[in-house]
Protein backbone atom coordinates (compact mmCIF):
# COMPACT_ATOMS: atom_id res chain seq x y z
CA UNK A 1 0.00 0.00 0.00
CA UNK A 2 0.89 3.51 -0.77
CA UNK A 3 0.47 6.07 2.32
CA UNK A 4 -0.42 9.79 1.45
CA UNK A 5 -0.97 12.81 3.97
CA UNK A 6 -2.47 16.14 4.13
CA UNK A 7 -3.19 19.27 6.22
CA UNK A 8 -6.28 20.65 6.23
CA UNK A 9 -7.92 23.56 8.69
CA UNK A 10 -11.40 24.22 9.15
CA UNK A 11 -13.00 26.92 11.10
CA UNK A 12 -16.71 26.90 12.71
CA UNK A 13 -18.24 30.00 13.89
CA UNK A 14 -21.71 29.49 15.74
CA UNK A 15 -24.29 31.67 17.41
CA UNK A 16 -25.81 28.93 19.57
CA UNK A 17 -22.71 26.65 20.02
CA UNK A 18 -23.63 25.21 23.43
CA UNK A 19 -26.30 23.15 20.90
CA UNK A 20 -23.21 21.90 19.20
CA UNK A 21 -22.46 18.28 20.26
CA UNK A 22 -21.55 16.69 17.27
CA UNK A 23 -19.93 16.79 13.33
CA UNK A 24 -20.62 14.25 11.01
CA UNK A 25 -18.21 14.46 8.14
CA UNK A 26 -18.64 13.04 4.75
CA UNK A 27 -15.25 12.84 3.48
CA UNK A 28 -15.40 8.82 3.12
CA UNK A 29 -17.88 9.24 0.74
CA UNK A 30 -16.61 11.46 -1.17
CA UNK A 31 -12.65 10.08 -1.00
CA UNK A 32 -13.73 6.15 -0.66
CA UNK A 33 -10.07 4.86 -0.54
CA UNK A 34 -9.16 6.62 2.89
CA UNK A 35 -9.16 4.25 5.52
CA UNK A 36 -8.77 6.29 8.15
CA UNK A 37 -8.14 10.26 9.51
CA UNK A 38 -6.42 11.55 12.41
CA UNK A 39 -8.50 15.17 14.11
CA UNK A 40 -7.35 17.89 16.46
CA UNK A 41 -10.08 20.18 17.17
CA UNK A 42 -9.97 23.17 19.88
CA UNK A 43 -13.21 24.21 21.85
CA UNK A 44 -14.51 25.24 24.76
CA UNK A 45 -13.25 22.68 26.78
CA UNK A 46 -9.88 22.70 24.97
CA UNK A 47 -8.35 20.88 22.64
CA UNK A 48 -8.59 17.04 21.88
CA UNK A 49 -7.92 14.68 18.91
CA UNK A 50 -9.93 11.58 17.41
CA UNK A 51 -9.45 9.16 14.73
CA UNK A 52 -12.15 8.84 12.43
CA UNK A 53 -12.82 5.98 10.04
CA UNK A 54 -15.56 5.15 6.96
CA UNK A 55 -17.72 3.26 9.59
CA UNK A 56 -17.48 5.96 12.46
CA UNK A 57 -17.67 9.42 11.21
CA UNK A 58 -18.67 11.36 13.87
CA UNK A 59 -17.00 14.11 15.73
CA UNK A 60 -18.70 14.10 19.54
CA UNK A 61 -17.73 17.36 20.95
Amino acid sequence: GKHGEFSAQYEYHCEAISNLNQIETQWFTHFPHTHKMTIQYLGDAGQKAASLTPKSSVITL
